[in-house]
């Protein structure tokens, strides 16, 4: 899923309200996970935006961001 992920990193700017990047070239067990009620009632945002890769590092006590 990893590899999904990467590969279409770049539709995310075209996506939104009727045009939604669902990709159809997963395996059964993902689809188990993607289609699981309870994760699509925590992802779905109302706006239509897409979701972004966001990058998280520990920062030394005192240090910038």
């Amino acid at each position: 899923m990893a590899c999904i992920i990467d590969f279409t990193a770049p539709l995310g700017q075209k996506a939104g309200p009727g045009q939604w990047n669902d990709l159809d070239m997963h395996r059964n067990e993902t689809w188990t996970v993607i289609t699981n009620t309870a994760i699509i009632a925590i992802n779905q945002d109302l706006n239509g935006q897409p979701g972004i890769r966001l990058w998280k590092t520990l920062v030394p006590e005192g240090g910038d961001l």
